[in-house]
């Protein structure tokens, strides 16, 4: 299918869609493209048609079009997908069709990145048992805390939960918290670069306006000076991360998505996913690694490497789940 027919497809699509409409009364003219597709609020604010009549594409500041873009977010009931469309649709002169499909790929391939960091966690589980009951001890103490632990069919000595982890007990789990940096941290995975706004200068080397700005992530991720401990800084050690007191502490210098404006959008599904899939999945199974040679691959995989893609062809390892009795 051609790029043009994909696109002609995906407008019919929206244009039809009662999801991205602020009400289900539409009338034809609503569902007519040449108005609206997506129909604006009732209720537009004075500013708006201001901040769009400003917006000139040869002399726009960076600033001031992200104020419009989060102006008309937010004014918007429409979820992160259907604003790019929106906003595609409504400035064709300003946006392009591959532009459009850019931002949609960041969200696609933000899923995959959720996926491979939580194969790659439950990977470190298998590898160092004593980290995974740790965490498991974690999560039977928060759950008892709330009255979510009791017998397994009233056999004595065992343990049954009849609540699950969720989002509000993450600050009392803050080993769990800990595994999820410390996979990211050996994961050691390229992160969004920056473009210098203005000519300025990083220890007196300059810097001029225009040029790109990576971070050397690998060795802020795996410097011994940065890392220390008898245990080296390639070793899975999530306590490195939480205080004396029992708080999770981000150094300065670890920031695996990035910094500012311009910092990686899936840092709060990363979090949200790992945490409640991980603190339940341990709840109810032991991840064990299984025979020695996929140990070995296990191991050999989850090496720093600067990416946090796993091979999607079957040569992946095995991970084994064993329901606790």
């Amino acid at each position: 299918m051609s790029e043009k027919k994909v696109e002609e497809e995906i407008v019919k699509e929206v244009s039809a869609s009662s999801s991205l409409s602020p009400s289900s009364a539409e009338t034809s003219e609503q569902k007519d493209l040449g108005t609206n597709v997506f129909d604006q609020q009732q209720q537009q604010t004075e500013e708006q048609p201001t901040l769009e009549a400003k917006y000139d594409e040869k002399s726009c500041d960076e600033r001031f079009v992200d104020r419009l873009l989060l102006h008309k977010q937010y004014q918007s009931s429409a979820q992160f997908l259907d604003f790019i469309l929106r906003h595609y649709l409504e400035n064709r002169t300003v946006m392009t069709w591959d532009e459009a499909l850019y931002e949609i790929a960041d969200l696609v391939g933000g899923n995959s990145a959720v996926a491979n960091l939580l194969v790659r966690l439950l990977g470190h589980l298998a590898l160092n048992p004593e980290v995974q009951q740790q965490l498991y001890e974690e999560a039977v103490s928060v759950l008892a805390g709330k009255g979510g632990l009791g017998e397994e069919r009233g056999v004595p000595g065992t343990s049954s939960f009849s609540v699950p982890i969720t989002l509000q007990d993450q600050s009392q789990l803050p080993l769990t918290n800990a595994a999820i940096m410390e996979t990211l941290r050996l994961a050691s995975s390229p992160i969004v670069p920056h473009l210098a706004r203005y000519d300025t200068s990083i220890a007196g080397y300059l810097v001029p306006k225009g040029t790109m700005v990576l971070f050397n992530v690998y060795h802020l991720n795996l410097s011994p000076d940065l890392w220390p401990g008898a245990d080296g800084p390639l070793s899975f050690r999530p306590s490195r991360f939480v205080t004396p007191e029992g708080n999770v502490l981000k150094p300065d210098y670890f920031f695996p998505f990035s910094h500012g404006r311009r910092s990686c959008l899936g840092y709060k599904m990363v979090n949200t996913v790992l945490f409640s899939t991980v603190a339940n999945l341990l709840l109810g199974y032991r991840i064990e690694a299984g025979s020695e040679a996929n140990r070995a691959r296990m191991a050999e995989m989850l090496a720093p490497r600067g990416s946090i893609a796993l091979p999607c062809d079957g040569s992946c390892y095995d991970l084994t789940l064993v329901p606790r009795s």
